[in-house]
């Protein structure tokens, strides 16, 4: 890591940020250095259900305070992948209403989309969302996020399954 923060200060990296998949982890890294960005999991079944090791809240509110870019990943996700299931509209346009509402956040939900037509299809339908979004009042994404309480989240992971 001094390497990284050396090569910044000597302007060979002009940006430097975190990405863990673990708020806790991130929100270590956040205490020790300065970074530019930081990229962890945001989505309404995690805030529906959280646990101490799941819990990206503090990590944002940390991010928000030095004013660092914060990007969302697994944003639309609504549990854990089965091979056989699609996204579906509704768990899109869900996502982008609770997420995008939330100042500074970017909702990146691309990283998984192997497939190229699976990854047309998926940006096509963010994008729609995207267009027809409005902002929602703090009540109705309260109402919005308790729809998500008996999804299972993403993390923290089962140790039988890693």
């Amino acid at each position: 890591m001094q390497a990284v923060l050396d090569a910044k200060r000597q302007n060979l990296v002009k940006h430097v940020g975190i990405t863990s998949h673990n708020p806790v982890n991130v929100m270590r890294a956040l205490k020790r250095f300065n970074f530019d960005t930081v990229l962890l999991p945001v989505n309404c079944v995690l805030r529906a259900n959280r646990q101490p090791l799941n819990d990206y809240e503090p990590a944002l509110k940390l991010a928000r305070e030095r004013n660092m870019g914060v990007i969302a990943m697994k944003a639309i996700a609504k549990g854990p992948w089965p091979e056989k299931r699609s996204p579906t509209t509704l768990g899109i346009n869900l996502s982008i209403h609770s997420e995008r509402d939330r100042r500074g956040t970017v909702v990146h939900p691309f990283s998984e989309c192997g497939d190229g037509r699976k990854f047309i299809r998926l940006a096509t339908m963010m994008l729609d969302a995207a267009e027809r979004f409005e902002p929602m009042s703090h009540a109705k994404q309260k109402e919005l996020v308790s729809r998500f309480a008996s999804h299972k989240p993403l993390f923290p992971r089962e140790a039988s399954s890693k």
